[in-house]
């Protein structure tokens, strides 16, 4: 059975579940002298990507302001542009917040004017989806004035808000303080704490956005033959030797559903009820293909999930 499309509180309407992560439309750039992009990618080869995601019925597209210094957002923002169907997209973008305003716990009018930034990087006289990105776990949310973000929703240039967390502590300080109508956080097969907190999700009517839901790429069937190796100009060569080594390690022993093992895993994370939108990297045609596949495989049944995870850990030890 296909996969039907997901009712989204805030914006008041259906949206396909299968997104579209922005990251590496930013190219190469570093943060603090270590790269922190994805690798080049040329502008009109990002064009076609999001031109032919937009004809296959792909709708939300997250980036944020963060991704090579606003420069995903312009990508992006071209791109768009330059399709006929730029109107069925829904663009979700992040934004971080100031020392100060973690301080004083008050969002004013430089947060307006960041948010009029991105904005005017993507072109655009709304924004879908507006996150806080990565704010401390322990903010307190009941406290934080949100008349800038309540009026950038009221003028009509941010249609709902929510966070990106750093960590499920995060997560689940949010959802205690019902902040937003959304939550940003790692779901994937290696990494499935995220699903205890799904009834919460629903009860609330919380939408659940799924970033890194192939793991950073890891969760792919070269790396079931081949040791990951990437290029000294992509963030993933920093990545903890260990952690690699431990999600390589069990995403081979984890049982093939299909014949791919990054589809199983978007199937998986299609399979909850609570899950809102999935918004895997894409980098090549052939991705995309894949995820036209995964759209008409359906998610992955509740009795094959069971059958997944025998002596498959829910997640990294280290992170507890």
């Amino acid at each position: 059975m296909p996969i039907p499309p997901r009712y989204w509180k805030g914006l008041g309407r259906d949206v396909d579940p299968i997104g579209f992560g922005c990251w590496q439309l930013a190219g190469n750039y570093s943060v603090k002298e270590k790269p922190h992009g994805w690798g080049a990618m040329e502008p009109q080869d990002a064009a076609q990507l999001v031109h032919a995601a937009l004809d296959q019925g792909i709708q939300f597209f997250d980036t944020a302001a963060g991704y090579g210094a606003g420069r995903s957002e312009e990508v992006l923002g071209r791109a768009l542009r330059g399709s006929t169907k730029a109107h069925d997209a829904i663009v979700c973008t992040k934004t971080g917040l100031l020392p100060e305003e973690i301080d004083t716990l008050t969002l004013g009018t430089p947060f307006k004017q960041r948010v009029e930034a991105s904005l005017a990087r993507l072109g655009t006289e709304r924004i879908g989806v507006l996150l806080l990105h990565g704010p401390p776990d322990n903010l307190a949310w009941q406290e934080l004035d949100t008349k800038a973000l309540d009026g950038l929703v009221k003028e009509g240039k941010v249609g709902t808000y929510g966070i990106s967390a750093i960590s499920l502590a995060g997560v689940d300080h949010v959802l205690e303080a019902g902040f937003g109508t959304c939550v940003e956080w790692v779901f994937h097969l290696l990494e499935r704490r995220p699903e205890k907190r799904f009834p919460k999700l629903l009860e609330q009517g919380m939408n659940f956005i799924a970033r890194s839901p192939l793991s950073r790429g890891l969760l792919s069937e070269r790396y079931r033959r081949d040791n990951p190796q990437f290029s000294p100009n992509e963030f993933r060569s920093n990545l903890p030797a260990d952690w690699v080594r431990w999600t390589v390690e069990h995403m081979r022993a984890l049982p093939a559903q299909g014949t791919n093992i990054a589809e199983d895993a978007l199937r998986y994370c299609l399979s909850f009820e609570g899950m809102s939108v999935v918004i895997p990297g894409v980098r090549t045609p052939a991705q995309l293909e894949s995820l036209e596949r995964v759209r008409h495989a359906g998610p992955v049944l509740p009795h094959h999930r069971q059958a997944m995870f025998q002596n498959i850990p829910d997640h990294y030890p280290a992170w507890d």
